[in-house]
């Protein structure tokens, strides 16, 4: 077992960076910041989270072509392409920090006399365990949303685009949001699990395979966190026609409808904590033998 991570050009098999693995005293020391970040951001009005998206598309475009260059190197992106991401980043966030307020606002409910009224609220601190093809949209396209509506957000990235994932941080770094606010970890899959496991991690999110994401369900569900899965959209349906009967889960949310391959799930209250982590463990079973 290596102690290290390593950043390689794919075209030259040339060694660009080695990154040493996190101890559990370095990986302590991210959750607390990431812990301490959210109790300070979730307090924070809707008009400083907009000006820290303002920044960072600011610093995007700014440091565009230091970003381009680090996904070419590390993963072999044409530069084209490793531009259009990186401006497509920069316009998210633009989009989040004019539209994002909106979505967030309290919506009425049909209870009568408006005595009641659906209010959205952070949660906590998102742990993130992300793939290597995109490296920077698959990361900004959900850190924007969560951090906007107050939450945190921790980084495990591909381990062959840290390169990457530590320009990410500088970026976050140069703008308004707390130290911690969006932290990147650099653990293995024993790291991963101990942070799943953490009651400082309120949810997980996680895009790569059925059997990573399998696991990683498996492993958020036996401690009842909310889980963000996004796969491939071929095998969307199928898999969705599976969870519904195994676990009896509410149908994908608004958002995960307008994107294919993307369902938000909540455990069914109603289930006890042993019959949702024994069909958990069914549902994990089944997705690794596709």
């Amino acid at each position: 077992m290596t102690d290290n991570v390593i950043s390689r050009n794919p075209t030259s098999g040339e060694i660009i960076a080695t990154y040493p693995l996190q101890t559990h005293a370095e990986l302590e020391t991210a959750l607390q910041q990431s812990a301490e970040a959210f109790a300070q951001w979730r307090a924070t009005g809707m008009d400083k989270r907009i000006l820290v998206l303002r920044q960072l598309a600011e610093q995007i475009r700014q440091r565009q072509d230091q970003l381009v260059r680090m996904a070419t190197l590390e993963m072999g992106k044409p530069i084209a392409q490793a531009r259009a991401e990186v401006l497509k980043c920069a316009n998210l966030c633009d989009w989040y920090a004019e539209h994002g307020p909106a979505m967030l606002a309290d919506k009425p409910t049909l209870v009568e006399n408006q005595q009641a009224w659906q209010s959205f609220r952070p949660i906590g601190a998102i742990l993130a365990v992300m793939p290597w093809n995109f490296p920077y949209w698959q990361v900004l396209r959900g850190a924007v949303s969560m951090l906007l509506a107050g939450n945190t957000y921790v980084l495990k990235h591909a381990p062959s685009v840290m390169g990457s994932a530590h320009l990410m941080r500088e970026l976050f770094d140069a703008t308004d949001l707390p130290k911690g606010g969006f932290t990147v970890i650099n653990v293995d899959n024993d790291g991963v699990s101990t942070a799943i496991k953490d009651p400082r991690i309120a949810a997980v999110a996680v895009t790569g395979s059925v059997r990573a994401g399998g696991a990683i369900a498996a492993q958020a569900g036996a401690v009842l966190k909310k889980l963000y899965w996004s796969w491939v959209a071929q095998i969307l349906s199928s898999c969705w026609q599976m969870l519904t009967w195994m676990l009896q889960w509410p149908q994908p949310s608004q958002d995960a409808t307008r994107t294919p391959g993307r369902c938000v799930w909540q455990p069914n209250g109603s289930l006890s904590k042993r019959a949702s982590q024994k069909r958990l463990r069914r549902v994990s079973a089944r997705l690794c033998r596709r």
